[in-house]
């Protein structure tokens, strides 16, 4: 899938892997806001087994896409990836006991694709039954046709929060990123911090 001139595949896997070829990323969706957005995070380090995902391409060429299969299976990401992912795609027959086929619903599901305005989200498919090795996206019935794919920093500044408020004594709980490493612990350390969208108290803060 080609989207702004880059290279986008939903992937899904049993074994664990890291990327060979450089320039490779991964991607997993957190959550879907009412608003009509997936909202993603990016993978750090090796990909565990069995974890659906979005793969960002380093080009067209498949030559130039590579995995890597690790011996040691790393740890699982987060319980909050809510992209679900289909291994097989066969069937023998239509009665056949054991078919591993994943039918799809429209109402419930949502594939990798275009937007209406050309950037990358999760729409519509145009399928019987998913493809193998692919990701998808459950949804709740009724959720808008298409989600606009955007990070926890974009969403933040897409829905105007303008930030919070702290105590007088400036007591926050910690101030995270949002690849949920800890780069403060005071509200004075705040404004230490280079410009962007922070997460304090577990609320956004736009600096």
């Amino acid at each position: 899938l080609e989207v702004g001139g880059k290279h986008y595949e939903p992937f899904y896997a049993s074994f664990p892997f890291d990327f060979q070829s450089t320039g490779m990323r991964a991607f997993y969706v957190t959550r879907v806001t009412e608003d009509g957005y997936a909202i993603y995070q990016e993978v750090s380090g090796k990909v565990p087994g069995g974890t659906p995902i979005i793969v960002e391409c380093s080009s067209a060429d498949f030559s130039q896409n590579k995995l890597s299969i690790v011996g040691v299976t790393p740890q699982s990401l987060p319980s909050a990836n809510k992209l679900k992912g289909v291994y097989f795609n066969w069937c023998s027959s239509a009665t056949d006991p054991i078919a591993k086929r994943t039918k799809y619903d429209a109402n419930t599901m949502r594939v990798l694709g275009k937007t209406a305005d050309g950037k990358l989200g999760f729409v519509k498919g145009d399928y019987d039954y998913l493809p193998a090795n692919t990701a998808y996206l459950p949804v709740a019935t009724g959720t808008a046709a298409e989600l606009k794919l955007v990070s926890e920093a974009e969403y933040a500044l897409i829905s105007g929060i303008e930030g919070i408020a702290v105590d007088k004594k400036g007591t926050v709980s910690g101030i995270y990123n949002h690849n949920g490493a800890k780069v403060g612990n005071q509200a004075a350390d705040l404004k230490n911090l280079p410009k962007g969208t922070y997460i304090v108290n577990g609320k956004h803060v736009v600096k």
